[in-house]
């Protein structure tokens, strides 16, 4: 029960973050938590190549993820 509020949870952010990057920062730093580390590499690569982010949320969602 408590992984599925988490899963629940982490699919809300992502939906935000979508929308505002600072949130996808937090929500890279939950999957760290999780130790899901598969998908913090998917999530970066996604943060790489979307020209939506600006380049400082990429450095501080690399030093995050560093």
């Amino acid at each position: 029960m408590k992984y599925l509020f988490l899963i629940i949870v982490i699919i809300l952010l992502e939906i935000l973050s979508l929308m505002y990057h600072d949130l996808f920062i937090l929500t890279l730093s939950i999957y760290s938590i999780n130790q899901d580390l598969d998908h913090i590499y998917k999530l970066i690569i996604y943060v790489f190549e979307n020209p939506y982010f600006n380049y400082p949320s990429k450095m501080v969602i690399m030093n995050i993820t560093l």
